[in-house]
């Protein structure tokens, strides 16, 4: 029987993490091909940030832009942990989690300086995909090629760019318009070259004359 003046013990509840707050510690998970924004959302629906590095895709169906985040590590989520990881609980989840980076039975922590340049390379990825796409995008005076439709793979000669729609003059004569997705930017020999360099702390992008 408790008296006035004892402790009483917190009964935590059991969840992915448990106890009182702890100094934030990182760990690298192992997850099934394709679950690593499901384990993510997973993660974050019990209080756990978890990440994984990813560089955005593009491709055109049908005069249609379409984009994707794919993983740069497949098979691998990175987790912040501010409470202690109950491994036990998540073992359950097996056909989200399949485990963990450990030196035999013992969980290895992720020094924070791999984080951040893991971190960095989802920053340079997505740098580089919005130079690219700038490098693509059509403006007035531009030429180009429509990718898409009954005119596809004219090429063609823009004159003027305005609420997603280009007017042009085809080289063979003649004018119409298009909706600007479906041209492709013909980037003159020389212009521009893209590239990653690689430093101490992260990715980043480059622009060199060719």
């Amino acid at each position: 029987m408790l008296k006035i003046g004892d402790t009483v013990p917190i009964d935590y509840p059991r969840g992915i993490t448990s106890g009182p707050d702890i100094a934030p510690v990182w760990f690298a998970l192992v997850v099934p091909p394709q679950k690593e924004r499901a384990v993510c959302q997973y993660l974050d629906r019990h209080g756990v940030y978890a990440f994984f590095p990813s560089e955005e895709k593009r491709w055109r169906r049908k005069g249609k832009v379409f984009k994707r985040d794919i993983p740069i590590v497949s098979r691998h989520v990175y987790a912040q942990f501010k409470q202690a990881p109950q491994w036990d609980v998540m073992k359950e989840q097996r056909r989200l989690i399949t485990g963990v980076y450990a030196i035999g039975d013992r969980p290895v922590e992720i020094p924070r300086d791999i984080i951040r340049r893991l971190q960095g390379l989802t920053v340079g990825a997505r740098r580089l995909e919005e130079a690219r796409a700038e490098l693509a995008r059509v403006r007035t005076g531009d030429r180009a090629t429509i990718s898409a439709g009954p005119l596809a793979g004219f090429l063609v000669d823009v004159e003027r760019v305005s609420g997603g729609m280009a007017w042009f003059a085809f080289l063979t004569g003649g004018k119409g318009r298009a909706a600007v997705a479906t041209l492709e930017r013909e980037v003159p020999k020389g212009e521009a070259v893209l590239g990653l360099i690689d430093d101490e702390t992260a990715p980043s992008v480059a622009f060199k004359r060719a």
